[in-house]
């Protein structure tokens, strides 16, 4: 997300706000969870036909909503491939508050608080990005027997992207920030809602906690190290002899 963007177009959709009712293309958007907020981006631009279309992003990443629909007080984004939608209204100018909720089983949902405001991601507007993040990072979660991968790096000198690769796959774009304390990245897609937090030790390393949805919870340490990579696949399946 284009922090200029947010500067350059704040009220790019004022002649459609009667029809919408929301007048800004950009929002800071999060969930809570146990351990913050989990941040990404709401991206609003005008449909090919008529009204607006939404993206959610996060970094680099966007992602467009299947299922955007503004009626009357009520704004709904619908990621109808996950059974997971975003329900809010209006709190307060231009902000939204509401809830998201995806369908977990027949009788269950995972929920979570949501809220919107509009301009660009308050986290990236942090100091200057310390060099000491950049680069890649041995990474050990608590409950995981293999160790994972972390890379680090930034969009721009105020914005840090990354993600973790583990040998089942990778956890998306994360976007967020670091600074002389530690480090905070999070992202959600519709489906997944990721929050990793970590302090900086006086070692250099990073300790650190992982959030996955309303519930789960995980802890994770990190060591700085260029060569960090995944074992072999191939070394991770082995013939016993037997059909």
């Amino acid at each position: 997300m284009k922090r200029e963007l947010a500067l350059a177009l704040p009220l790019l959709f004022a002649s459609i706000g009667s029809a919408t009712d929301l007048r800004t293309p950009i929002y800071d958007a999060s969930l809570e969870c146990p351990g913050g907020l989990i941040r990404f981006g709401i991206r609003l631009e005008p449909a090919p036909n008529e009204g607006l279309r939404a993206f959610v992003t996060n970094g680099e990443e966007s992602i467009p909503v299947p299922n955007f629909k503004v009626t009357g007080t009520e704004t709904r984004f619908g990621f109808d491939y996950y059974d997971s939608v975003i329900t809010a209204h209006r709190a307060k100018g231009e902000d939204l508050a509401g809830e998201w909720k995806k369908r977990r089983s027949a009788d269950e949902w995972t929920t979570m608080k949501f809220r919107a405001t509009p301009g660009g991601l308050r986290t990236m507007d942090f100091q200057i990005m310390p060099e000491w993040i950049s680069g890649r990072w041995r990474v050990k979660f608590a409950d995981e027997a293999d160790e994972a991968v972390a890379v680090f790096g930034g969009g721009d000198r105020r914005d840090l992207r990354g993600t973790f690769l583990t040998t089942t796959g990778d956890y998306r774009f994360l976007a967020g920030a670091a600074d002389n304390d530690g480090v905070s990245l999070s992202c959600f897609d519709g489906s997944h809602a990721f929050l990793f937090k970590a302090a900086l030790q006086p070692d250099g390393t990073l300790k650190g906690d992982f959030w996955s949805g309303p519930t789960y919870h995980d802890t994770w340490t990190a060591v700085k190290d260029d060569n960090a990579a995944l074992p072999d696949p191939f070394g991770l399946t082995k013939f016993t002899g037997t059909a």
